[in-house]
């Protein structure tokens, strides 16, 4: 039997319709520093107490805690300080988005996640957003 070859024309057309791209949502935050010290003398008094007795209800035998929790009252609990712009967070640097450095991460991540393998270990996406965000946007992009 003899092999037979069937040819299709191919042809193309100019798409002239509306198209629409959707991206899911992204979440960008700017972040401050922790401070080492509050500006207001009772915000001061008030992270020095709890980290006080932070101290001493988790550092106590059997229990040990590393040097900068017991000496850094900010390891626990601080004041916003200056904008941090470039250091990494999340297990991500810090990136331009909108004219603005800060960090951003899908949300549908944070939101269907507990845990993201970043930098070979584990951070919780619940810690995502903390005291030290300073700005939050969420982005819908058409």
């Amino acid at each position: 039997a003899e092999r037979q070859t069937l040819v299709n024309e191919v042809s193309k057309e100019v798409f002239t319709k509306d198209q629409v791209a959707i991206s899911p949502p992204v979440v960008f935050q700017q972040r401050a520093l922790a401070a080492e010290s509050c500006s207001f003398k009772f915000a001061q008094r008030w992270v020095q107490e709890l980290h006080k007795q932070a101290v001493l209800a988790k550092c106590q035998h059997p229990n040990d805690c590393e040097s900068f929790v017991l000496e850094s009252q900010s390891s626990i609990l601080s004041c916003a300080g200056n904008m941090q712009e470039f250091d990494p967070f999340f297990g991500r640097p810090a990136q331009s988005f909108n004219s603005m450095m800060g960090f951003a991460e899908f949300l549908y991540v944070l939101a269907d996640s507990t845990f993201l393998s970043r930098d070979g270990s584990f951070v919780r996406t619940e810690e995502f957003l903390d005291r030290l965000s300073k700005k939050v946007v969420v982005y819908f992009v058409f």
